[in-house]
Order: C-alpha cells, then structure tokens, then sequence
C-alpha cells in the first residue's frame, strides 16, 4: 500500500483510500551464540551427539554419499552381542525348552470356550421345536425363548441340522407357510 509522505501523519493508505493505522514494531530478536561452523567431510572430532540422522558427505569425484559411520548413532559406545551375553549370563532363557518351563500358558483357540454338556432331545422338546421352527422359522436366538433358558443357540442350531438330514421334508413342512402341517406325534 503506498505510504502517506506528508509527515504530518505516521499512517498508509490501503486499496480504498482509507487511512490505516501502522503495525506495531517487532520486539528485537536476543543475541543468539554464533552456530558453530560446518566442518569439510572427513574432518572434525568425533560425533556430534546433537546430530540426528545419517550424514551426507561428497566423494572424491563430486558423487553425493552417505558416511557409512552416521548410519547406527552412537556406534562408537555400542556393545556387541558377545558383551551383551557376557553381562546377562544365567539371565538368556533357552527358547528350544519346553513352553511350560519358560511358564507359558497353555492357551488354545478353544481353552476360553464354555461349553455346556449335551442332553438328549425328548419327544415333549423336539415337539417345541418344530412349533417354534414353525413360528421363528430359523432365526435360533428367537427359538431360544420357547425353550426358557433350557437350550441355547447352539444346541437349537445343531438340532436343525441334525432334523434337516434326518427328517428333512418334515422340516420344508414346518418351514413352509402354505403347509397346514399338524405337530401331533
């Protein structure tokens, strides 16, 4: 914006000829201590601990190359694996021994599963369910609630099955809403 030369006012002009106020001065930045000097590859006094990272350094024909003693920082005070084994000792565990000597549990797939033991249908029980077959057709989670608790999803579900092979049309039957099938056994 083109700045007011009168003197009489310490103001600029923006873009609509109206008179804006001037910002504020910036407080001075403190004196900062002078950064130290980058140094030409290959020279210097060990590593920088402030530097993170790999460093990047030129090779005799110009080529940009990584210096291979920046790639594991501090490798200089790294312990090799025959240090680390000397200090452990008795402490390394040997991974061949058996699960249950490095106190493994022995969890499977299976081991959190409740299951509840089998009973066998009676006559009174399959008849309930061919009528809730009949009213819920396959949906078992809604089946459950004629049997009060007695029977889970589970069971109802493998006794479909177990009907469907072995008396399958007497299940198309009571699955089909134009059969006027009577449940009397």
């Amino acid at each position: 914006a083109p700045a007011d030369v009168s003197g009489e006012k310490d103001t600029t002009t923006d873009s609509a000829g109206a008179d804006v106020p001037p910002l504020p001065a910036l407080p001075a930045l403190p004196d900062s201590e002078p950064t130290a000097p980058a140094r030409p590859p290959g020279e210097g006094g060990g590593e920088d601990p402030l530097t993170v990272g790999p460093r990047v350094e030129f090779g005799p024909d110009g080529s940009i190359v990584i210096a291979a003693s920046s790639l594991l920082p501090g490798s200089s005070n790294r312990l090799t694996t025959d240090d680390i084994d000397a200090q452990l000792g008795s402490v390394v565990v040997d991974e061949g021994a058996a699960p249950a000597a490095l106190g493994a549990v022995g969890a499977g797939p299976s081991s959190f599963v409740v299951r509840t033991r089998a009973r066998r249908w009676t006559a009174g029980e399959t008849k309930v369910f061919y009528d809730a077959l009949r009213q819920c057709g396959t949906d078992f989670s809604m089946m459950e609630l004629y049997f009060g608790g007695s029977r889970d999803r589970g069971q109802l579900k493998r006794k479909y099955k177990l009907e469907q092979r072995r008396n399958g049309r007497l299940v198309d039957m009571a699955l089909d809403p134009r059969c006027g099938m009577r449940l009397d056994m």
